[in-house]
């Protein structure tokens, strides 16, 4: 599986996303207190980005997250999505996740 180094820990401060481009394929990477969560940026819903204006301030573009049910809400229409699955009940269809991991350098690395 290919692996990509997304940069420092530092530069996903906890409690933000962090919008990210791997190989072309738009990503919503968070960090939940001290965990990384990875998502498709893009609400199957209209087919909208959950960062619209590239912003990395959660709750202003990239909907709210909710850190102990590890969901975030499309700022567009509040559907809402697991970070760990990607799922939405609404839909019932789930967004593609990613597996995120910190190295021994302190980065935030990306399973693809």
């Amino acid at each position: 599986m290919p692996t990509v180094v997304l940069g420092s820990s530092e530069e996903f401060p906890e409690g933000e996303g962090v919008p990210v481009s791997v190989d072309g394929t738009e990503i919503a990477v968070f960090n939940l207190g001290g965990t990384f969560r990875a998502i498709l940026n893009n609400c199957p819903h209209k087919n909208l980005p959950l960062d619209p204006a590239g912003s990395h301030q959660l709750g202003a573009v990239l909907g709210a997250v909710d850190e102990e049910r590890c969901t975030i809400q499309c700022p567009w229409h509040n559907l809402e999505f697991d970070l760990e699955s990607g799922h939405n009940p609404v839909l019932d269809r789930a967004l593609p996740t990613f597996d995120v991991t910190t190295n021994d350098a302190d980065e935030v690395v990306l399973e693809y």
